[in-house]
This record gives structure tokens, C-alpha cells and sequence, in this order.
């Protein structure tokens, strides 16, 4: 290898950990803005279910992403807010709420995942991230029926919150990325990169 292609790679290595570092930078500030905003409400650790549950999700889902980072962090930041608000005063019965979690249920399973024109997905990633959230959701998905039936409803309402969010986000991401997305992928096929 010579030394230019050597030059490159090293800076590609430095790019690639500079891009981990602030990413795992948001991820630690996001993170403890949920927890704490569950103290201040009294519902930390549904605030934990929640963000572990939406995360995990989220993560092979894909779904609306806001264009700047501000904006990003701003709707984040709401939609956090409001989730941790209806999980402490929101109430409505076993079978609605069923009955809505296993539309969230079916709408991943139809829509998920959805990627966005900064993460475009070639076959084998929309196989391996379609196959890795349908798997978590099923899990979720039972967990939240026996907690529903047997156990906790705080943990019920957080699991059931975070699944209505990251079904709310695909079909946002859908209607937002789907002309651009288009449009990179034909850009791409053109240049003999897909």
C-alpha cells in the first residue's frame, strides 16, 4: 500500500471514530435527559423501559429522522416529554390497549424497515433489519400481553408507549423519505453503485 492510500485510510478510521464518539455522546445525553425528566414526572424507571424499548426498536425499524441536529433534538426532546407524561396520567382499558399495540404489531411487521436518503439499504440490510425487528417486536409484543394480563401496568403503558412511537416514526419517515429516497436510489443506479 502506498503512502497516499495509507493517508486516506488512516483519516477514514479517524472520521469513523470521531462519527462513534459524538454518536455515542447524543445517545448518553439523550439517555440521561429521559431519565431525568422520569424523575421529575415520578416515573423513572418506566422512563427506562420506555427508552430501552423505543432504542432497541428504533434501531432495525428506522423511521422519521429530522433533517439538523437541532431539530432532531428538539422533536426527541417532545416527543420524550409527552411519552413519559402518558405513561404517569394516561389510562384506557386491556383490550383498546391490546388492540392498539397489535396494530403497532402489524404496521412493523408491513412497513418496517424504513430507511432514510443519510442510511439507504441494499437487500440484504432491509432482509437482516426487517428480520431483527419483526423478532424484537414479537418478543415486546408478548411480554407486554402477559404483563397486560399478569403483571405490571406501569411496564405495560411504557412498553405500549414506545411501540406507538416507533410505529407513529415509520410512517412518518415513510411519507418524508419516500420521494427522496426515490430519487438517491435513481441517482445511484445511474452511477453504477447499487
Amino acid at each position: 500500500m502506498n503512502l497516499q492510500a495509507e493517508k486516506l485510510l488512516k483519516e477514514e478510521q479517524e472520521e469513523i471514530i470521531r462519527y462513534g464518539i459524538a454518536r455515542g455522546k447524543v445517545i448518553l445525553i439523550s439517555t440521561l435527559i429521559t431519565i431525568m425528566l422520569g424523575w421529575i414526572l415520578g416515573v423513572i424507571w418506566q422512563s427506562i423501559i420506555f427508552w430501552f424499548s423505543l432504542g432497541i426498536l428504533r434501531r432495525y425499524a428506522g423511521g422519521y429522522h429530522a433533517d439538523t441536529e437541532k431539530s432532531c433534538f428538539s422533536i426527541s426532546f417532545v416527543i420524550v416529554l409527552a411519552s413519559l407524561f402518558c405513561i404517569k396520567e394516561v389510562s384506557i382499558g386491556v383490550e383498546l390497549d391490546i388492540a392498539i399495540q397489535t396494530f403497532c404489531l402489524l404496521a412493523i411487521f408491513l412497513r418496517a424497515p424504513v430507511e432514510n436518503k443519510n442510511h439507504i439499504l441494499d437487500e440484504d440490510e432491509r432482509r437482516e433489519y426487517g428480520f431483527r425487528v419483526k423478532i424484537i417486536e414479537i418478543i415486546l409484543y408478548f411480554i407486554y400481553i402477559f404483563l397486560s394480563l399478569f403483571g405490571n401496568q406501569g411496564a405495560v403503558i411504557s412498553l405500549g408507549m414506545a411501540n406507538f412511537v416507533v410505529t407513529l416514526s415509520l410512517f412518518a419517515g415513510y411519507v418524508k423519505n419516500r420521494k427522496e429516497i426515490n430519487k438517491v436510489k435513481k441517482r445511484l443506479a445511474e452511477e453504477n453503485c447499487i
